[in-house]
């Protein structure tokens, strides 16, 4: 879990403080997003941009799965084929399968 993800996840909880809790509780560790993370997603950004992605991708997305890539074991989530093409590699877990 990484600082966007806090920031995402926060507006489905009554009270974000609880986020880092509820994480812990599951096993899941918080770290930063690592320099590497954070020029990897500049790259997918600026190719993003060259396809003429959609405006409605937002950088957060891309510092997720940076992280995740990077610095995690897999990303957790349900729209499966936007990180597949911009991040080769990345371990995808449906929570819906």
């Amino acid at each position: 879990m990484c600082a966007p993800v806090v920031a995402e996840l926060g507006r489905y909880f009554p009270d974000a403080k609880l986020i880092p809790a509820l994480f812990a509780d599951a096993g899941i560790p918080y770290s930063e997003i690592s320099p590497e993370a954070a020029l990897a997603a500049a790259n997918c950004i600026n190719e993003f941009a060259a396809n003429k992605g959609s405006r409605s991708r937002f950088a957060a997305d891309f510092f997720i799965c940076a992280h995740a890539r990077l610095q995690a074991d897999a990303l957790i989530t349900r729209d499966a084929g936007f990180y597949r093409d911009y991040f080769k590699g990345l371990k995808i877990v449906n929570p819906v399968a």
